[in-house]
C-alpha cells in the first residue's frame, strides 16, 4: 500500500462547499471542517503530545469528537476509541493496556491526564486558514479500537489508514454513495461500523448526519432527508416498530449487522419497500467483509466478498479472512500481537459455509459452541430457529453448570413468550438434549456495552437466577 489522499483534504479540494456534518443545530462545510481541524492542530501541538503513544477519546457521536479525531490523525498519532458505555474502572483498564498518554472526553470523568475535547475543539472559530492538510501514509497506524467482548475480553485492534481507507472504498463499490446523500451516524465512532462511516462519506463528499441523543428514528430519517443508515438488529426492531404509516422515501440503503439478523425482521422491512442490504463484518476487518446487494427477498446469507478483502473456509469450516482491511494486531502494553498462519490468514472464530452463487451463511461461533451430555450443542442453531418462529428482539442461548450432563442450555427472551408452546415447537425440530433446560426473561437492567449482548455476562446472570 502507498502513500494515499487524506480523506478530508481530498474531500475538501472536490466538495468544499458541500456539507461535511451536519446537526440539528448546524451544518458544516468540508472547508469549515478542515479549518476547525487545522485549529485543533495548533492547540494540540501546544500539549506537547508525541506521536509515541496513544491518545485516548471516550465520548458520544458529536462534531467536536470527529473533529479531534482528524486532528490527531494528522498529527500522526494513534487514537484509542473507549466506549462511554464503560464502568470507569474499565476505562481505567482500557487506558493502561494501551498505554494511552492522555485522554480526551466529552465530559468530566475521574480519570488522570483527562481534559475535555470542548477545551481543544472550537466549532464556532470562523477564521479561514491557508494551510493544507498533509497527505497520509496507507501504513500509518490510525486507530485502536476494542473488540466486542461478548464472547471474551475485548482486545485492543489496531487499524491503520489504509485499512480503513480500502474499507471504505470496498463498501462504496456495492453499496453506492453519492454526493448529495446523507448517512446517518446511528452506530457509536468507538465502534469500527460508526467510524467507517466517516471515511465512505469523506471519500465521496455525502453528508454525515450526527442525531441528539435521543431520538425517534422514523421521524428523525423523514426530518432530516436521510438516505443511508446503518443498523444492528435491535435497531431494525425499533425502526419497524416506529414506523406505522410513515414513508421513508429518502432512504436508498439500510446496512444491516453486528449479529444475526431474524429473517422475520428483514421481511418485515421489505414488505415496507425498505432498501436492506446484509453483511458478514469484524473488528478486526474493519467493518464489512461481505455484504449483499439490495435485497429482493429475505436470505440467510451475507453476500459475497467485497473488494481488497479476501476469504475461505478451512477444513473445520472456520472463516479465514485476510486483504488490505486486515488489522496489524492486537495492541498489548505497546507491543503488537498478530495472531496469522503462516499464509497470512486470520482465524475469525466464526462458522460457515458458501452457497451455491459464493454468498457467504455465517452458521455460529466455535468458541459459542458447549458439550452436554457428550453432544456437541451450538447455541446459534437453537437460537436461530427461535428467531424464525418468532419475532423476538433478542434471543440468546448460554450453557449452564448441570450435574448430571455437565452443563445444559438455557435461554434468555426479550419479550412475552410462553414457555410450553417453544417447547412443543422445539421439539418437532430438535432432539431433546438441545431443548433449554430454563428459559428467562431478557434481564432489564443489562447493560450492553457492546453492539453485541456479552454471553459471558449473561452465563453469570443465569447461574445466580437457578442458584435463588
Amino acid at each position: 500500500m502507498a502513500e494515499i489522499k487524506s480523506p478530508l483534504a481530498n474531500a475538501l479540494i472536490e466538495f468544499g462547499n458541500n456539507p461535511a456534518i451536519i446537526t440539528e443545530n448546524y451544518q458544516l462545510s468540508y472547508s469549515q471542517l478542515s479549518n476547525s481541524v487545522i485549529h485543533a492542530i495548533e492547540k494540540l501541538k501546544k500539549l506537547n503530545i508525541s506521536a509515541g503513544k496513544p491518545v485516548a477519546i471516550i465520548s458520544e457521536n458529536s462534531v467536536e469528537q470527529i473533529i479531534l479525531l482528524l486532528a490527531l490523525w494528522h498529527m500522526k498519532i494513534i487514537t484509542a476509541l473507549i466506549s462511554v458505555r464503560n464502568p470507569i474502572e474499565v476505562m481505567r483498564n482500557q487506558i493502561q493496556e494501551i498505554d494511552g498518554a492522555i485522554i480526551f472526553s466529552d465530559k468530566n470523568i475521574p480519570i488522570d491526564n483527562s481534559k475535555l475535547i470542548s477545551g481543544i475543539v472550537d466549532i464556532s472559530n470562523k477564521v479561514n486558514t491557508n494551510s493544507l492538510l498533509n497527505e497520509l501514509d496507507s501504513n500509518q497506524d490510525a486507530t485502536l479500537t476494542f473488540t466486542s467482548g461478548s464472547s471474551s475480553k475485548p482486545k485492543a485492534v489496531l487499524h491503520t489508514f489504509g485499512n480503513h481507507y480500502y474499507s471504505a472504498l470496498g463498501s462504496n463499490e456495492n453499496l453506492p454513495l453519492y454526493q448529495n446523500d446523507r448517512w446517518l451516524l446511528s452506530l457509536p465512532i468507538y465502534h469500527v461500523g460508526g467510524l467507517g462511516i466517516i471515511f465512505r462519506c469523506f471519500q465521496v463528499g455525502a453528508s454525515i448526519v450526527i442525531p441528539p441523543y435521543d431520538y425517534n428514528l422514523s421521524e428523525f430519517i423523514i426530518g432530516n432527508n436521510i438516505t443511508h443508515l446503518s443498523l444492528v438488529s435491535t435497531q431494525l426492531h425499533r425502526l419497524l416498530r416506529g414506523i406505522k404509516n410513515k414513508n421513508l422515501l429518502s432512504l436508498k440503503a439500510i446496512l444491516l449487522g453486528g449479529s444475526k439478523i431474524p429473517l422475520s425482521l428483514v421481511k418485515e422491512a421489505l414488505d415496507l419497500g425498505l432498501p436492506i442490504y446484509k453483511s458478514y463484518g469484524m473488528t478486526e476487518m474493519a467493518s464489512q467483509i461481505c455484504t449483499t446487494e439490495k435485497l429482493n427477498s429475505p436470505v440467510k446469507h451475507s453476500g459475497k466478498v467485497l473488494s481488497y478483502r479476501a476469504i475461505k473456509l478451512n477444513q473445520n469450516n472456520e472463516i479465514l479472512v485476510k486483504g488490505e482491511t486486515l488489522f496489524k494486531g492486537y495492541y498489548i502494553n505497546g507491543k503488537l500481537k498478530r495472531p496469522l498462519d503462516s499464509e497470512g490468514w486470520f482465524s475469525t472464530g466464526d462458522i460457515g459455509q458458501f452457497d451455491n452463487d459464493d454468498n457467504l451463511v455465517v452458521t455460529g461461533r466455535i468458541d459459542n459452541q458447549f458439550i452436554s451430555g457428550g453432544e456437541n450443542i451450538s447455541p446459534e442453531e437453537i437460537e436461530n430457529i427461535i428467531i424464525e418462529l418468532y419475532n423476538f428482539e433478542k434471543v440468546i442461548v448460554v450453557p449452564v453448570a448441570d450435574k448430571e450432563f455437565g452443563v445444559r442450555p438455557v435461554i434468555f427472551i426479550s419479550g412475552e413468550f410462553d414457555k410450553n408452546e417453544i417447547v412443543e415447537k422445539l421439539n418437532k425440530k430438535l432432539p431433546s438434549y438441545k431443548i433449554p433446560k430454563y428459559f428467562f426473561s431478557w434481564p432489564e437492567d443489562l447493560t450492553e456495552i457492546s453492539i453485541k449482548p456479552s454471553r459471558k455476562i449473561l452465563i453469570q446472570i443465569a447461574e445466580k437466577l437457578i442458584d435463588d
